[in-house]
């Protein structure tokens, strides 16, 4: 065989092959029941159509493609005629379109990263902050890094979030970690928010990380407070939560970041204001 020259074949693939191919799926992303289970009813009723989507094995002799239909051919009994691609550049796999298309959580899990799906939140989060898209975590309307309000740049694509995970894995474990024990205490903020916040303070803006977590336990936990404004925002963002008469969601990120700056400078206050001018209010 030629190395890295695709080849395909017409194959009758029986409920017994369907089993055989998914031996080979070594390293794929967890199945969707819902997927299969329709593309299964389809395969039962006969109206399953034959497309030019493969069903792909990789020069490693791996199934990169075609889990969730050789699953529906298992789980519907019958038999059918797909086209099989052979010796698939392995690597091709970020970008594989499997009739669903990955996501970076799926190509985390692929990766066998631990925790892929919360890091896969925090990763998408972090993307909001640095591109000024913080109404996609739940902060408001988009601001640009410079300040100004604008459209976002580019998402990261899953090379990207496997390049950005990989450059600082230990890292991106103790923002989970740590993300995850602040929520489960108070979820003040969701683990995507928290997480986010802490990477981009720590990577960033080159804050000790120590330091990051601990002002986000103090906020979440109410435990060894340091800073008063802490505690203050604290009893405000819980007092909020039960009123009828929300902040908007732009005021709590500014709060934060208010708090997180005068925690930095060793600064207390307890009355918090927000204004227009604060919606380009950053981090220092």
């Amino acid at each position: 065989m030629e190395t890295n020259k695709i080849y395909t074949k017409n194959v009758l693939v029986t409920p017994e092959y369907a089993k055989r191919l998914l031996d080979k799926n070594i390293a794929n992303r967890p199945i969707t029941k819902r997927i299969v289970d329709w593309y299964a009813y389809q395969m039962e009723i006969g109206q399953w159509t034959v497309s030019g989507q493969t069903i792909s094995i990789s020069d490693k002799d791996e199934l990169i493609d075609g889990q969730h239909r050789l699953h529906a051919i298992i789980k519907s009994g019958v038999t059918l005629w797909f086209t099989i691609a052979y010796n698939v550049p392995s690597e091709s796999f970020v970008n594989y379109d499997n009739l669903k298309s990955r996501s970076a959580k799926d190509a985390l899990a692929i990766e066998k990263v631990p925790n892929s799906l919360t890091i896969a939140g925090i990763i998408a989060g972090y993307n909001a902050i640095i591109s000024g898209q913080l109404a996609s975590i739940g902060f408001g309307f988009a601001i640009t890094k410079s300040g100004a309000i604008g459209k976002s740049k580019s998402k990261f694509t899953n090379k990207d979030v496997l390049d950005l995970y990989n450059s600082n894995s230990e890292l991106w474990q103790e923002v989970f970690k740590n993300a995850s024990s602040c929520y489960k205490s108070k979820p003040i903020f969701n683990k995507s928010q928290i997480g986010s916040i802490m990477y981009f303070l720590i990577n960033d803006k080159m804050h000790d990380k120590a330091k990051v977590f601990e002002f986000f336990r103090q906020l979440h936990t109410n435990e060894n407070v340091t800073n008063k404004t802490i505690f203050y925002l604290r009893e405000k963002l819980i007092d909020n939560a039960m009123s009828q008469y929300k902040m908007i969601p732009r005021m709590k990120y500014v709060f934060l970041v208010k708090t997180w700056n005068a925690y930095v400078a060793g600064k207390e206050f307890k009355i918090f204001k927000y204004s227009e001018d604060d919606n380009f209010i950053q981090f220092v």
